[in-house]
């Protein structure tokens, strides 16, 4: 399964086991390309509430929906509003990006 921690370098904080934290900001959503036609969605009063339902109903899977947010700049999830309109990026775009960015 995928997660935002594939993609995220390790922090300089140490835990208390001597490992590092994963730090979630140095993501690299900035090298994100859309090749392929992205489409305009709009989130329904479920997937408002249900994040993990709302990347279920475009990919499949639950766990890609931090990306989709961050692609579209919304930092805070519960701003999000009954038929916003956001970008969705097609599967293989975001595949594409995991593989070229996971460390």
């Amino acid at each position: 399964m995928r997660s935002r921690y594939d993609l995220a370098q390790d922090s300089t904080t140490v835990a208390t086991d001597g490992s590092f934290y994963k730090d979630i900001c140095s993501i690299p959503t900035h090298k994100f390309r859309f090749k392929k036609n992205r489409r305009e969605y709009n989130v329904n009063a479920v997937e408002v509430i249900r994040l993990d339902i709302f990347a279920y109903n475009i990919y499949g899977v639950a766990e890609l929906e931090d990306l989709v947010l961050w692609l579209n700049g919304i930092d805070d999830p519960t701003s999000m509003t009954i038929g916003q309109s956001i970008l969705i990026p097609v599967l293989s775009d975001v595949e594409q990006f995991y593989y070229n960015n996971r460390v």
